[in-house]
Formats: structure tokens, C-alpha cells, sequence
């Protein structure tokens, strides 16, 4: 019998599993090209915050905003296998706005 969840519950259980992971893939892709790219990532709610130095995945976000991540969890098992895909739309931001954002970000997450 499938288990229905109502979306709240589920935002909120996903909320919980991003605060415990530190990295992502985030997928991005230009000229029909794909990349995908480890990077660190900071959950504020369902919004992810990366910082980063630029390179490909940033050029690419400018040339087509859409984007899917992968958050996983260590492997232990399949029985225990946890991990979530988002697709969305990326922003590139400023830096003087972002960098405040995500520097309060990096103190408050992981504890």
C-alpha cells in the first residue's frame, strides 16, 4: 500500500535532509553539452546557496538558467540509500548581496 504525504510534510522532510549534507552535483548545460560538478552548498529552506569561484557551471548557468541537482547521503546499504534530485532555475547573484547571505549561511548551518 503506497503512503501519501502531504506537501508540507514533505517540504519539511526535505529541509531536514539538505541541513545534513554538505555537498551536491549540480548539472548544467549549454550548446547541448552537459556538466555536472561537485560543489559545496549551504539550504536556506528549499533554496540552495552555493558559493563558488565561477568556471564552466557559471557560464553555463548564464547561457541557460535551468539546472538539476543530486543530494546524497553516504552509501551504507540500499537499504539505507537516501538522496533527492531537484530541477529549477538558477540565479546568479550579486556579490556583494550573496556574499553576506552565504557567509551567515556557512556559520549557521552546520553546526
Amino acid at each position: 500500500m503506497k503512503k501519501e504525504i502531504n506537501r508540507r510534510k514533505l517540504e519539511n522532510m526535505i529541509c531536514d535532509f539538505l541541513k545534513t549534507q554538505a555537498t551536491c552535483v549540480i548539472a548544467t548545460c549549454s550548446d547541448g553539452i552537459p556538466m555536472a560538478s561537485t560543489v559545496e552548498f549551504f539550504p536556506l529552506g528549499l533554496t540552495l546557496y552555493v558559493i563558488t569561484e565561477g568556471g564552466k557551471k557559471v557560464e553555463n548557468i548564464k547561457k541557460n538558467p535551468r539546472v538539476s541537482i543530486a543530494v546524497s547521503a553516504p552509501f551504507t546499504g540500499w537499504k539505507g540509500l537516501k538522496g533527492l534530485q531537484i530541477s529549477g532555475t538558477a540565479e546568479i547573484g550579486r556579490k556583494q548581496h550573496y556574499s553576506k547571505k552565504g557567509l551567515r549561511l556557512t556559520r549557521n548551518v552546520r553546526v
